[in-house]
């Protein structure tokens, strides 16, 4: 599990960007509606004024009674109130609004209370897909007007975030490219899921970009640990079971004779190791782990040094040497630059590699 936030004030930018353009989306977006004409198979497209204005129509239109509608409308009322809290919501924010929400509507025993539920479901989680899905409205002024025409909002924020890797796993690549004939991008996780709390569906904390592993793994489940307020305290570890001799000191070690696991996991680590299958995802890495064993056994100590030092001029650093054989962005900064670079560090600190 990789820390998202090396960057505190760029990240707290993004939200606000993120939070900018979800309020004009609301409020300048015309927005529209199909219906069918009678006995014809074309439909008739019904436009609103604002993206408000559509979910004002969805509320009328729905089969509630007065008091199940009213009691939507209340929560929604209480999201436009509150949008940039919501939006903008951080870590005990957010747990707030979601055990709120649990209390007063999703576990409510009064009869509107299921109903609002569900019709408040439909409505925001219908709001994350049409967002994520349009252009960005970009104000004159702004630099990325140009550099980024027509580019759905998913796209435009992920670029900017520029996470390279999936930060539930750290074990593939997760860039972002949208042009004509490439369009890549990570997966939006919801932290906190958008059927638990549909008002938190667009909340910029809650929305964690992801590896479509992940993503589907974790699906609707809960876990302990959101990457952009903390990482993993925990560290990669490889045992060798019934065996208590230095790693290095095994010569006949074979990958099927590793185990990878996670020293001492806090109760919240656990939560996203067994939600997110990442005990199992990291079996399946021991022949890397016995690569950087068998590294270990050449470039270490003395041999290290040896090779530092023939290396030694004015184009190579002894930490350029030390990257050249165990690779870049072994910093806990660098990690989400780099699949598997956790499992690196760590093994390397484990071998006493530094």
């Amino acid at each position: 599990m990789i820390y998202i936030n090396n960057n505190p004030e760029r990240l707290h930018q993004l939200a606000d960007n993120w939070c900018s353009k979800l309020r004009k989306f609301l409020t300048e977006r015309k927005c529209y509606r199909s219906i069918k004409i009678t006995g014809s198979k074309k439909k008739k497209r019904i436009a609103f004024v604002n993206y408000q204005d559509k979910i004002e129509d969805i509320i009328k239109r729905s089969k509630l009674t007065a008091n199940e509608k009213a009691k939507c409308r209340s929560r929604i009322y209480d999201f436009y109130a509150q949008l940039d809290q919501y939006v903008l919501a951080e870590e005990d924010q957010l747990k707030a609004f979601h055990d709120e929400y649990k209390i007063s509507v999703r576990e409510n025993s009064a009869p509107e209370c299921a109903k609002a539920h569900a019709l408040l479901s439909k409505i925001f989680i219908a709001l994350y897909e049409d967002f994520t899905k349009s252009i960005p409205i970009f104000d004159k002024d702004d630099v990325d007007r140009k550099k980024y025409p027509k580019i759905p909002i998913a796209y435009y924020f992920f670029d900017k975030l520029n996470v390279r890797t999936c930060p539930y796993c750290n074990r593939g690549y997760t860039f972002t490219k949208y042009e004509k004939g490439c369009n890549t991008r990570p997966e939006y996780d919801h932290f906190y899921d958008k059927a638990d709390n549909p008002l938190l569906a667009v909340s910029f904390y809650n929305l964690v970009p992801s590896c479509h592993t992940c993503n589907h793994q974790k699906s609707t489940k809960q876990i302990g640990v959101n990457p952009y307020f903390k990482g993993f305290k925990s560290s990669f570890k490889i045992t060798i079971p019934g065996r208590h001799l230095p790693l290095l000191a095994e010569q006949q070690l074979t990958p099927e004779q590793i185990h990878i696991g996670f020293d001492r996991p806090t109760a919240e680590e656990q939560l996203n190791i067994e939600n997110l299958g990442l005990g199992d995802l990291y079996k399946m890495h021991a022949d890397y782990a016995m690569e950087l064993i068998e590294k270990a056994r050449i470039y270490r100590g003395p041999m290290m040094e040896d090779l530092a030092s023939t290396f030694q001029t004015a184009e190579y650093t002894p930490q350029q040497v030390y990257e050249f054989v165990w690779g870049k962005n072994l910093e806990d900064a660098n990690h989400i630059n780099r699949p598997l670079s956790k499992l690196t560090k760590d093994i390397l600190d484990q071998l006493d590699i530094h």
